[in-house]
């Protein structure tokens, strides 16, 4: 089951009206477990949900708060603002409601879930020289890159933040792939660290930026974003 949160939220396509409820809260507490791998494992975090129910009777209101919290339970939650972050409920910890007037009361949840992050590949292509990216993690990132050669070249150089990366004896058609994780470059699909002249194999810098190739190529990036 997936419950996705926006203005008004849904469960598994079921708006949160029909359980007399509105979402007026939402907060996440930081990192508690810190994934060190890559891609990262799952970070534990709290989150706190706070509902709106509203009904023509207390009854109705309770037998909402009941529904809504056995479906929070069988959940798992996706984030519209953040859409690779995703968590399955674990638990859930309701308070008695509290009345507000005749016809409505509050109720707030606490759940603890795994948050799992890099669900999503980013992935691009195009032709140029300058090849975007946003990196949303809070730590750099590997990608890989291959690229169509597309002027015969003794120096082409890759920039990518504060590191150049630089190639020889390249032919017009040769594709270079460079991955950054593992730490290969191949030439034609085949290993060849050889035509590589720099020693360092940088990774994404956090935030928007370009990496810039001083020649058009025909590109294909591909990357997850770490979160650390």
């Amino acid at each position: 089951m997936m419950i996705i949160y926006d203005k008004k939220g849904e469960i598994s396509g079921t708006p949160l009206s029909e359980y007399g409820a509105t979402l007026i809260e939402r907060n996440i507490s930081p990192v508690t477990t810190v994934p060190n791998s890559f891609p990262p494992r799952p970070a534990t975090k709290v989150i706190q949900l706070k509902f709106l129910f509203k009904g023509n009777t207390e009854l109705e209101i309770a037998k909402n708060i009941s529904r809504l919290n056995r479906a929070l339970l069988r959940a798992e939650i996706e984030f519209t603002d953040a859409p690779n972050l995703r968590t399955p409920i674990e638990g859930a910890d309701a308070v008695a409601p509290v009345k507000v007037n005749n016809n409505a009361y509050t109720v707030e949840m606490n759940f603890v879930g795994e948050m799992t992050y890099n669900n999503i590949q980013k992935k691009s292509k195009g032709t140029g020289n300058s090849i975007p990216y946003n990196n949303e993690g809070t730590w750099e990132s590997p990608f890989k890159l291959r690229f169509t050669v597309m002027t015969e070249t003794n120096d082409l150089q890759v920039v990518v933040g504060d590191v150049v990366m630089r190639f020889t004896n390249l032919k017009m058609g040769n594709v270079v792939t460079i991955d950054t994780l593992e730490m290969r470059i191949l030439l034609n699909g085949g290993d060849n660290i050889g035509i590589m002249t720099s020693s360092i194999f940088p990774s994404l810098p956090l935030g928007e930026g370009t990496i810039q190739i001083n020649q058009e190529v025909h590109y294909q990036m591909e990357y997850r974003e770490v979160w650390m």
